[in-house]
């Protein structure tokens, strides 16, 4: 799997010329990695913040166990409404090491829209709420690391 490095604000632009079923992208001013999958006319996003977590229990299930829904109004633009699914990923579970995943499904007329700086807003939003979420309902302690 090789990451092209783009800069903010392009991703739509390689969303809509996109022609391989799987594309993955690394945006270095965000700290964001993108795994886009392309089926027909619909689009699978993956944004995986590079900011590792540690996690005191569940790491092999925590991706079940840390999935929530949000649904986000005026995204991506005024009068939308746009269903994401905020999720931890193991990575290394042997070190309990997790990263924050941020996914959503988009239809190939939504290419247009700049759904890396989207993602990064909901991460900059959500992420800290969501991680004492998880720790009041399943009583999961953890760390932010530094990357």
């Amino acid at each position: 799997m090789q990451f092209r490095t783009i800069p903010p604000k392009t991703l739509n632009f390689f969303l809509t010329y996109q022609t391989e079923e799987e594309s993955y992208f690394f945006i270095p001013e965000y700290n964001l990695y993108v795994f886009s999958k392309l089926y027909k006319n619909e689009y699978n996003l993956a944004f995986v913040l590079n900011k590792k977590i540690k996690v005191d229990k569940f790491c092999k299930d925590i991706e079940e166990k840390s999935s929530v829904l949000l649904k986000k109004k005026d995204i991506p633009w005024r009068g939308f409404e746009t269903d994401f699914l905020l999720t931890l990923t193991p990575i290394d579970c042997e070190k309990n090491i997790v990263v924050p995943t941020l996914k959503v499904n988009i239809n190939s007329g939504d290419t247009i829209f700049h759904w890396d700086q989207i993602a990064k807003i909901i991460f900059s939003d959500e992420l800290f709420n969501y991680l004492e979420w998880i720790k009041e309902k399943y009583g999961i302690n953890y760390e932010i690391l530094d990357t």
